[in-house]
């Protein structure tokens, strides 16, 4: 009893006044070193106890796969913008075909007034036709005559009536397919800006398979070599800082 109650108290004492280490570091100063992607280490920059200075490699996974999204991702923007750029031609086209449907319903509403005043014009020569002819005053052929320009002048009306009525509508289409192009280029520009944060995505991607050191200090409990495939987040190594020692 007396032995181990001497070495419990030697035990605590030691724990209370020193400091634990591995390969002669401090345990409280190491700096876990993991990957932010998955994949099969290529290199191993590195070796334990090595002096190691800030932005030095340390690690290198096979970039392979994540070369090959990144050119996908490029592509897939690359696409996207030229859609973009077709909407946005679409929607000039679209605009240019309101002004122009525009243009046309002015004039065939133009014509229209036109057209009335000369069947206002026919309707009255007939009107006053009929009254002359009870005296008449006028020959038949002159009647009949007046009786045809009239008849002509209402059927131009009824049809220039509906020429306005079809360029009215045709600005109706046009405006709603100014609106049809629009959210279509939302959409294009949306999908384009979706792309744009994929590619980038792709390049932090890629960029994370060369492992760097954040500081300058001493490799430690290096548990990798090269041929392992390491995944997210795995303790390769650590990194006990300079400034730690």
């Amino acid at each position: 009893l007396f032995a181990l109650f001497f070495y419990g108290l030697r035990y605590l004492s030691l724990s209370l006044t020193h400091e634990t280490t591995d390969d002669a570091f401090l345990a409280g100063n190491v700096v876990g070193m993991a990957p932010r992607v998955a994949g099969r280490v290529e290199r191993v920059e590195v070796t334990d106890n090595e002096l190691v200075h800030v932005g030095q490699p340390l690690l290198e996974l096979d970039p392979r796969d994540f070369q090959v999204a990144l050119d996908q991702k490029r592509s897939a923007l690359k696409a996207a913008e030229a859609n973009v750029a077709l909407l946005q031609a679409q929607l000039q086209l679209s605009q240019a075909q309101v002004v122009s449907a525009e243009a046309t319903a002015k004039q065939s509403t133009a014509e229209a007034a036109a057209v009335q005043a000369t069947a206002e014009r026919a309707a009255s020569d007939f009107k006053r036709a009929q009254d002359l002819i009870k005296n008449n005053t006028i020959s038949p052929q002159e009647f009949d005559t007046a009786q045809a320009a009239a008849h002509a002048s209402e059927a131009n009306l009824r049809a220039a009536h509906e020429k306005a009525a079809s360029t009215q509508a045709k600005v109706a289409e046009a405006k709603a397919s100014v609106e049809t192009s629009r959210k279509a280029l939302e959409h294009g520009q949306a999908i384009a800006h979706q792309a744009e944060w994929d590619q980038k995505a792709a390049e932090l991607n890629l960029s994370y398979t060369r492992l760097t050191a954040p500081t300058n200090g001493y490799v430690t409990m290096k548990s990798v070599a090269q041929g392992d495939y390491v995944q997210v987040g795995q303790k390769l190594f650590a990194l006990v800082p300079d400034e730690g020692l």
